[in-house]
């Protein structure tokens, strides 16, 4: 797998291999010392591409901008406008199911009611909100777990 660096300095993208190397100017315990092809500047960091819309992200920014664990990066502004589609976070939801925390649900409604019908009950009730207040929900839920929706998003 290739690996990139981001120049803080100038903002240029490069291999690690093309980065220019100096084994006499003090490396790290025999590793080169490295600076940017294209302005010489020593600040370079691990950058990944967004898997959505190719922008390169410092893998090493403050705070994260960059989500996903299985080779899909989402940038943070990817990854918010895929949070705004109310309807892919509620598929999310779906499959996110086992790791749902209801607490004190009402054990009688449980019993007379199978989950299905709760779910249906708990949509009628969703729909009925601002859109607003849908995308603001669906954001924040999205952002509990920011890589698993980044994977499932892209």
């Amino acid at each position: 797998m290739k690996e990139y660096m981001i120049c803080t300095k100038c903002g240029e993208v490069h291999e690690v291999s093309d980065l220019n190397k100096d084994y006499t100017d003090g490396g790290y315990h025999g590793e080169p010392h490295v600076t940017c092809p294209n302005c010489g500047s020593e600040d370079l960091e691990y950058a990944e591409q967004c898997t959505c819309c190719g922008k390169w992200v410092s893998d090493e920014s403050y705070p994260r901008q960059l989500f996903g664990y299985e080779g899909h990066q989402l940038c943070k502004e990817c990854f918010d406008e895929q949070a705004s589609d109310v309807r892919q976070v509620i598929e999310y939801g779906d499959i996110d199911r086992n790791k749902a925390d209801v607490k004190d649900l009402n054990g009688f409604l449980a019993y007379v009611y199978s989950p299905e019908e709760i779910e249906n009950i708990l949509m009628r009730d969703f729909v009925q909100m601002s859109e607003r207040d849908q995308k603001r929900w669906a954001a924040e839920y999205a952002a509990c777990d920011e890589d698993d929706f980044a994977d499932y998003a892209v």
